[in-house]
C-alpha cells in the first residue's frame, strides 16, 4: 500500500487505503440501509447518502488540496475505522498530512505515530463529530450532505459532515508509514500527504 503523487508537478501524494477499507459509512437513497457508520447507540444504522457526495474513485480537491474519494456503491466499504494500522506512504519529507475523516461519537484528540528514518514521533490529530454543525478542532467542511440515513429512513434534523484536517509534521523527517491511533470511533475517508 502507497500512493502516487497527483500529478508530475503537484507536492500532494494521494495515499491508497482500499485495501484496508473496513467500514461502509455511505449508503444510496434506493438502498439506505446499506451502510452503517456505527454510530453509537443508534443500533448502528447511519450512514451518509451517496447523492450528497463526489462519485466513487474521483479525485476531488478541497480548498486546493485533492483526496481520492472511496467508493460508493453498495456494499463496498468506504471508510477506515482507526485501530492502530500502519499505512505505508512513499518514502519521502513532508509538511503536512490531511485528512477526510469524522468522529461518529462525540470530538476526540488523539495522535498519529510517524515511523521515520530515526525513528517515530507524535502528532496531535483531533475530529469532530459527523453530526456537529461546527467544528471543535480548526477542521474545514469538506462535504455537507442534506440529510442523512438511519434505519432506512432519509432523516434531514441533522445535516452530517465529512470533515478536512491538517495535520503540520517536521519536514526534516523522512517517512515510511503512519500509525493510527487505536480509537474505533474515528473514521478516515481519505489522506493526502504534501511533500516539503
Amino acid at each position: 500500500m502507497s500512493g502516487l503523487p497527483y500529478t508530475e508537478a503537484s507536492p500532494f501524494v494521494l495515499l491508497h487505503l482500499e485495501e484496508l477499507f473496513d467500514c461502509d459509512a455511505i449508503s444510496s437513497a434506493a438502498n439506505p440501509l446499506d451502510g452503517s457508520i456505527g454510530y453509537v447507540g443508534l443500533n448502528n444504522r447511519g450512514s451518509f447518502p451517496a447523492e450528497d457526495l463526489p462519485p466513487g474513485g474521483a479525485v476531488v480537491e478541497v480548498e486546493g488540496v485533492p483526496f481520492r474519494f472511496p467508493p460508493k456503491d453498495d456494499g463496498l466499504c468506504n471508510s477506515l475505522e482507526l485501530q492502530d494500522q500502519q499505512i505505508e506512504v512513499p518514502r519521502g519529507r513532508y509538511r503536512r498530512l490531511w485528512v477526510l475523516g469524522v468522529s461518529i461519537a462525540l470530538p476526540f484528540r488523539e495522535a498519529i505515530r510517524l515511523i521515520h528514518a530515526d525513528g517515530d514521533a507524535e502528532a496531535p490529530f483531533a475530529l469532530t463529530d459527523w453530526l456537529s454543525p461546527r467544528p471543535q478542532f480548526g477542521e474545514v467542511v469538506a462535504f455537507q450532505c442534506s440529510r442523512w440515513h438511519f434505519q432506512g429512513r432519509l432523516i434531514g434534523e441533522y445535516k452530517p459532515i465529512i470533515w478536512m484536517q491538517r495535520i503540520d509534521l517536521d519536514s526534516t523527517w523522512l517517512i515510511t508509514s503512519l500509525q493510527m491511533p487505536n480509537n474505533p470511533a474515528l473514521r478516515v475517508f481519505a489522506l493526502t500527504m504534501e511533500q516539503a
